[in-house]
């Protein structure tokens, strides 16, 4: 979807490289090509802005951050053809060994990445606790509920929101987290435009943000507006 069919193209060209390369005497699954010989071989002349070199480098750094593909020391891997191989492929007892040794050691390999995995998800878990935890009583700033989604939010963090990227981006939030609370059976955010602030934010930092242009400039002034009156 993000490169077309040139994505496809140097995807599936580099997969047909590592399973060509693989025999007896090579079990690596490393990509030996590098982008310029890519670039030349599928015939990416490039553009006016970027060579075919380079595009075929934006290209793999994609695949790799998908993780269709591993980089270790700037070498480039795709461990999973491993799975495809069978030692019914082949009547070379050796090869066959190899084969077999190579499954134990990558299954032995997933297992440490989805113990990371695990931690990785109590670590979210347990920022998502903190985010939803109540603060005292006495600290609490004063509440309103969104309009369109009912959620309890701060008035001046939800305007600030709205400042900064539009009412239209950050209620289109404000649906997502309401739509979230009703597929987690847990206890409501606190302050939903504080949330919401978090996922602009991390979805910035991931390169996924996407603003929505406000349907109307007079509509968006005025729910920018619509809670000034509720002081925190």
């Amino acid at each position: 979807m993000r490169h077309g069919a040139i994505g496809y193209a140097i995807y599936f060209h580099c997969l047909e490289l590592i399973a060509g390369d693989v025999n007896v005497n090579n079990l690596t699954f490393q990509l030996e090509h590098d982008s310029e010989i890519i670039a030349d071989n599928l015939k990416i002349c490039g553009t006016s802005e970027k060579s075919g070199q380079a595009i075929v480098e934006d290209v793999m750094k994609y695949i790799i951050s998908l993780q269709l593909f591993e980089i270790d020391n700037n070498r480039i891997y795709c461990m999973k053809l491993l799975n495809r191989l069978d030692t019914s492929m082949t009547s070379n007892a050796k090869f066959r060994s190899m084969i077999t040794a190579a499954k134990s050691k990558n299954v032995m390999m997933l297992s440490c990445h989805g113990h990371d995995a695990v931690m990785q998800e109590e670590k979210e878990e347990k920022e998502e606790k903190e985010e939803r935890e109540q603060p005292k009583e006495d600290t609490l700033p004063k509440k309103v509920k969104h309009p369109g989604t009912g959620l309890a939010m701060s008035a001046t963090r939800y305007s600030a929101l709205c400042d900064k990227h539009g009412a239209a981006t950050v209620d289109d939030y404000m649906e997502r987290i309401q739509l979230y609370c009703e597929s987690k059976p847990r206890k409501p955010y606190a302050d939903a435009a504080a949330t919401a602030a978090t996922w602009i934010r991390k979805d910035i930092d991931k390169g996924t943000f996407r603003g929505i242009q406000s349907y109307d400039y007079d509509e968006d002034i005025k729910k920018k507006t619509a809670y000034f009156g509720a002081k925190d």
